[in-house]
């Protein structure tokens, strides 16, 4: 008999909404004040405020936060961060300019920086699997109705014809854990399948790629120093689905200090 596969529909392009302009502030601010037995009535006032303007050419964002604002301690003002962001969500890609922090691979630890990024961006695309699904596969003699558990909770429930049949739409879920299929044929008989399955965020579906570059100077003391930029740095990093069970990856960082080339896989 012909295979039957249960598959989610490819994705089209994405309708993206002309962007309109427009300017924001967000804030948060903070009051306390304290007294204490044979001592003085203090209080204190911070603000966080970010401030932001946005058009078809992108956005951009620079917040502050204030410390002390009222009393008598040492008032103190400082700026956060600065960032101007283009989004292309055809290629899922992200320009960035300004305050940011390096791309996190699957051994990397990310640093505040300042200067200019390009980098691959999943999240323009809502909803979009990166990790490998795992794929279940049973037969059925005749038309049958398939209850698919997760973990022992029923995710979904589908029919399919008579034949080997493939599900490889199962529900997003990390780590490990034990799919159980129960076939039930048009007389009520059931068959029960258990199959085991393991699957990671580090990992990515076969053929995709997670890329990132990045040029410009460390930040250090972000909240603390106003502007503290120390010296300049390159850094790239490539990560390649090979198949549903391997994913390579390899990484440059150069500075005045530090020069290093690394790979390895999951």
């Amino acid at each position: 008999f012909q295979s039957t596969t249960l598959a989610d529909e490819p994705e089209g392009p994405i309708q993206v909404t002309p962007a309109a302009s427009a300017a924001f502030v967000n804030y948060d601010l903070n009051f306390s004040g304290s007294q204490v037995r044979l001592a003085p009535y203090s209080q204190n006032f911070g603000a966080l405020i970010d401030v932001g303007v946005s058009g078809q050419w992108g956005v951009l964002t620079s917040s502050y936060i204030g410390q002390n604002l009222i009393g008598d301690q040492t008032r103190s003002v400082r700026r956060l961060e600065t960032l101007f962001n283009k989004d292309f969500p055809d290629t899922n890609t992200t320009l960035r300019v300004g305050d940011s922090t390096t791309h996190l691979g699957a051994f990397n630890s990310s640093f505040n920086f300042t200067g200019i990024q390009l980098t691959r961006n999943f999240s323009l695309r809502p909803g979009f699997v990166t990790q490998p699904i795992p794929v279940l596969f049973g037969t059925s003699s005749t038309p049958s109705t398939i209850d698919l558990y997760v973990n022992e909770v029923l995710r979904q429930t589908t029919r399919v014809p008579t034949g080997p049949f493939t599900i490889d739409n199962l529900p997003l879920i990390s780590e490990s854990g034990e799919a159980r299929l129960v076939v039930k044929d048009a007389l009520g008989r059931e068959t029960v399948l258990m199959q085991p399955f393991f699957t990671h965020a580090d990992l990515l579906e076969q053929g995709l790629s997670d890329w990132s570059v990045e040029l410009g100077k460390i930040r250090r003391n972000l909240g603390t120093d106003n502007a503290n930029y120390g010296p300049g740095f390159a850094s790239g990093l490539w990560r390649q689905g090979l198949n549903k069970q391997l994913t390579a990856q390899a990484e440059l960082k150069w500075s005045a200090n530090t020069h290093r080339l690394s790979g390895g896989a999951v």
